[in-house]
């Protein structure tokens, strides 16, 4: 979250998998910060 791949849906996926695999298992709730 909190980047520009919250505008690009294709891409806001890769904010969540980073937190989920460095991070806690935020998953969907990370991207949209």
């Amino acid at each position: 979250g909190g980047h520009p791949g919250r505008r690009a849906g294709r891409r806001a996926g890769w904010c969540a998998v980073r937190l989920r695999r460095a991070g806690p298992p935020r998953g969907p709730a990370a991207d949209r910060d």
